[in-house]
Parts: structure tokens; sequence; C-alpha cells
């Protein structure tokens, strides 16, 4: 499989320094980092500036230049896709993936008519704070994690909200998540426990 990484920062925080360390370290042959021509000039700059290693500035000097990116218009977004979508296709990739969580929720609008399957890694924090209790699923814990954290009633169901539509919206993205959802968070604590639990020798009736 060739994964294609669209990678559009507009700095280079510690995310993205992420990004490219493990971009460093897949085989050069099975992906292909694209990058808007501007962004691309801007990262090499700021890489530099804060020192990264040589290694890692070459995976930013090596990227494939896209148009340059110039607004932030959800259409403008949506528009821009299709040619990081045809890049993509035309460079032999077999999977599209968007590394840094800012993206917004119209840039995956329409992704389902994409020649190449979209990925996302999703590395946001709880719209509600740190994951402060276990009790409960879904909305009710939710609710009661804002609460722990200070976080009033109303403006956690507007959180939940427009969590719930950002997934919809992005319905059939292959969605790679860290903490951007509780009832992530939860399965994820369920397959830890499995693990747990298998690796525990059986002990001898």
């Amino acid at each position: 499989m060739k994964v294609a990484i669209y990678f559009a920062p507009s700095f280079l925080g510690g995310g993205e320094v992420r990004t490219l360390e493990v971009t460093s370290r897949f085989p050069r042959d099975r992906y292909v980092l694209l990058m808007p021509r501007n962004l691309k000039a801007k990262a090499l700059n700021d890489a530099r500036r804060l020192g990264l290693r040589e290694d890692l500035i070459n995976v930013l000097r090596d990227a494939h230049e896209l148009d340059d990116y110039i607004s932030r218009d959800p259409l403008y977004s949506i528009i821009y896709r299709r040619r990081v979508e045809r890049a993509a296709e035309r460079l032999g990739a077999d999977l599209l993936y968007a590394p840094v969580g800012a993206l917004k929720t119209g840039f995956f609008v329409g992704h389902g008519t994409s020649p190449v399957r979209w990925a996302r890694l999703l590395q946001a924090s709880l719209p509600v704070g740190s994951l402060v209790t276990e009790e409960g699923d879904g909305l009710r814990l939710f609710l009661k994690v804002a609460a722990l954290n200070g976080i009033d009633a109303a403006t956690a169901l507007g959180r939940y909200v427009r969590l719930a539509l950002n997934s919809r919206a992005a319905l059939g993205v292959l969605d790679l998540p860290c903490s951007v959802g509780i009832d992530t968070v939860r399965a994820q604590q369920g397959r830890d426990k499995d693990r747990r639990d298998r690796a525990q020798p059986r002990q001898r009736r």
C-alpha cells in the first residue's frame, strides 16, 4: 500500500513534528507527502528556525508541491481537496491521510466521490476537558465529565452536537482517533482490558 499524506500546517507544533518524525522512518517508496507550495516554503523556514534535524527537513524538502493554499473558506477547501485527491490518484496512492486535526469538517464533505479513500488522525482533546471519570457512557458520561471540569450543561450540549455533526459529515472517512471522543476512549480501555486478560497465563484446573 502507498499512502499520500496531506500535510498543510499553518505552523510547526508538536503534532506536526511528530508527523515528520514518523514519516522520516517510513519506507520512502511507500508514501508521498503532499503540501501546498506556500505552506511548504513556510514549513521549511520554520523547521530551520526551530533547529529540526536534517532528516526531518529533508522530508519537507522532498514533499510533492501542490498549488498555493490561499483561503480557509469552506467552499474553497472543498475545491482544493479535489486537487489533493487528483494528485494522490496520479501518484498511485491507495489511501489519503490527513495527520493533523486542524482540518475543518467541510474539508471532508463529499469525500465519498474521492478516487482515493481518506483517513484522518483525530488528535484534538475532548471538547469537555480531560476524562476524569469513567462512570456511564455516551451523552451521560459526556455531561458528567463536563460538570466535573466546570463546564455548564448548555455549553457541553452544544459541543456534543458539534462533535456528532462532525462525525456525521465525515461519515465513511477512516478515523484514527487519539483522544477526540469519549466512546473511543472507552472502547480503547475495553480493548486494553481484553489484551491484559488474554496476556495472563491460564490457571490449570
